[in-house]
């Protein structure tokens, strides 16, 4: 698979075009412009989807809480984002991330709702579990199902390139990308190498490949 070469994460978002023809070396380059220029401004944009409650207090701020999660039932109504979800929905995005990741606490809960509200908010077309269920994968996939401390990034990486790249490239393509890729690379990629695969992968996909 083309993807396989592009996990060296080397900044080098063309490298499956490097041993081919003149025309297909013009593509490496110009990809690698778009990289250049591109990635920077999905670099740059806000973590932040969307305004943060202005009615919680700073000592309940979901966004910085600590507190372990084990089961959920019974979560702070603040983690309904201000009823972006219903509490019923929070948890079960909850249970969706116990299933799968180590290390949950009340923070996690509200930046992966965060996401997924944010994600359907810009256009992408799934119920928000799948959403969730989409987001999880990929965070397994790469390894971080027990690094609580990566898991927003990893999810600004996804949502970051959906909106720059204007919805090219699905959270569940990245999925097939990641699934089609050595174990091991997939693992070592970090968020900077996964944004230089989605880029690359917007290329691919508008030249029919």
């Amino acid at each position: 698979m083309p993807y396989q070469n592009c996990t060296k994460d080397n900044g080098n978002a063309g490298a499956a075009l490097k041993n081919s023809g003149t025309g297909r070396a013009i593509l490496a380059i110009v990809v690698i412009i778009f990289a250049a220029f591109g990635i920077t401004a999905i670099y740059n944009m806000s973590p932040r989807y969307m305004p943060q409650s202005s009615t919680v207090a700073t000592a309940q701020d979901p966004y910085q809480d600590t507190t372990p999660v084990t089961q959920c039932d019974g979560l702070p109504s603040s983690l309904s984002l201000d009823n972006a979800f219903s509490w019923s929905q929070t948890a079960n995005i909850c249970r969706q991330m116990l299933r799968t990741l180590d290390g949950i606490r009340r923070k996690d809960i509200a930046n992966f709702s965060l996401a997924i509200w944010s994600m359907r908010n810009k256009g992408y077309d799934a119920d928000y579990l799948q959403v969730a269920k989409e987001l999880i994968e990929i965070i397994r996939l790469r390894g971080l199902y027990n690094k609580p401390d990566r898991w927003k990034d990893a999810n600004d990486v996804i949502y970051g390139t959906w909106v720059a790249l204007n919805g090219s490239v699905s959270a569940k393509q990245v999925i097939a990308i990641l699934r089609n890729t050595d174990e091991q690379r997939a693992r070592a990629l970090s968020d900077d190498g996964l944004r230089r695969i989605i880029v690359y992968a917007k290329q691919q996909n508008q030249s029919g490949n």
